[in-house]
């Protein structure tokens, strides 16, 4: 995917985004599932946000604003369009496949008309940040939503789902480098949707999909095959391997191992 406008569009997703900036003179971007941006056209920021965006305390405001969207974006499982801290317009519309959200398309860094002929400026802003605001392109309230219904049917292009999906794979392999990482803690449900930023309905679904079980089954799996190599290529007591696999009761590790291997951990072993 293109991030610039010095590069030609090489895929359809490109194409698209390049269809939109075209009839719209709005930035348009693509999220993954954590809200991060990964591709955009024509540019990341405008003169206006680049500008402001050099200070720490405006570029808090500007990614709390984004991150706040998106959240309402995946809540509500619609096109959010809403106005940033420094009176621009954005909107953010959730890329949904089958019942999961796979990334958000947005666009935005545009004034709305209406209030004071579409301007919104602070007083302590420098005067190069006034100018620049006022450069920004405007459009109505109305062209904005009509812009929002146009994303909504790109959110809906199956080539672009096609490459939402492509998205689960990374996310995938991200819960696996996480689980084996913190094996040794409490790991479940709230805790991996707190860190990837996802639903339950969302975990449940791209862990359904890959492994054709729940988040709690995959975890206790990665912790039996760990468990396995362990017994395997250490000498360790197997109360230990059941600490170093995050089961701190014994008994339970042995039931469960017991259930999954139709045998004990030093039988296993042994065997």
């Amino acid at each position: 995917m293109f991030t610039n406008k010095e590069l030609k569009p090489q895929t359809k997703i490109d194409k698209l985004l390049l269809d939109f900036n075209t009839l719209t003179n709005m930035k348009i971007c693509i999220y993954n599932t954590n809200g991060e941006e990964i591709g955009f056209y024509p540019e990341r920021f405008c003169a206006f946000c680049d500008l402001a965006r050099k200070d720490k305390s405006f570029d808090d405001k500007c990614k709390k604003c984004d991150q706040q969207a998106v959240l309402r974006c995946r809540t509500e499982r619609s096109a959010q369009i809403y106005t940033c801290h420094a009176g621009l317009a954005e909107c953010v519309v959730p890329i949904i496949v089958g019942e999961t959200i796979r990334g958000f398309i947005a666009f935005g860094q545009v004034r709305q008309s209406g209030n004071e002929g579409g301007f919104f400026i602070d007083p302590s802003w420098s005067d190069n940040l006034k100018e620049e605001y006022k450069k920004l392109p405007e459009f109505s309230p109305s062209i904005i939503q009509a812009a929002a219904h146009v994303l909504e049917a790109c959110a809906s292009y199956g080539q672009l789902k096609k490459f939402a999906s492509s998205l689960d794979s990374t996310l995938q392999t991200r819960i696996e480098e996480y689980v084996k990482l913190h094996l040794t803690e409490k790991l479940g449900v709230e805790r991996l949707c707190r860190h990837f930023h996802c639903s339950r309905k969302e975990l449940y679904s791209i862990i359904k999909q890959y492994y054709g079980m729940t988040p709690a089954d995959y975890i206790k799996q990665v912790r039996l095959k760990y468990a396995c190599n362990l017994l395997l290529t250490t000498k360790n007591s197997v109360s230990k391997i059941a600490e170093l696999c995050g089961i701190y009761d014994y008994n339970y590790f042995s039931k469960i191992f017991k259930k999954q291997f139709n045998m004990s951990p030093r039988q296993f072993r042994n065997k």
